[in-house]
């Protein structure tokens, strides 16, 4: 039942825009939805399907020199992750530790020595 009346409505909502677009080519208005009016032959489709041509795909350029890799440009800061520091802020007892940075949380931790 709930198949059916979906269907129903996809139905209703292509009907109203091939309405739309037929209205807006009549009158040379711009669509009901925005999109500029289409003066198209034939129907709805303004590339037919057998008249595309596969893209070329581009060849990959080489990095520049001195570039450095993804891998070495998404490695991890060393120390600990801000979620590391705030166990160790919650375990020395750091007050406000739920909205501070990790430098914020790093610095407390020092100030407290813990």
């Amino acid at each position: 039942m709930l198949g059916s009346a979906l269907a129903a409505a996809v139905a209703a909502a292509v009907t109203a825009v091939r309405r739309r677009r037929r209205i807006a080519r009549a009158d040379g208005s711009a669509p009901l939805t925005g999109m500029p009016a289409l003066a198209l032959e034939g129907g709805d489709d303004p590339t037919p399907a057998d008249t595309l041509q596969p893209q070329p795909v581009p060849e990959p350029r080489p990095a520049p020199a001195g570039a450095t890799t993804p891998s070495a440009a998404t490695t991890p800061p060393a120390g600990p992750s801000r979620a590391e520091l705030y166990r160790q802020a919650r375990a020395a007892g750091i007050k406000g530790r739920s909205n501070m940075t990790k430098a914020q949380l790093e610095q407390a931790l020092r100030q407290t020595g813990a």
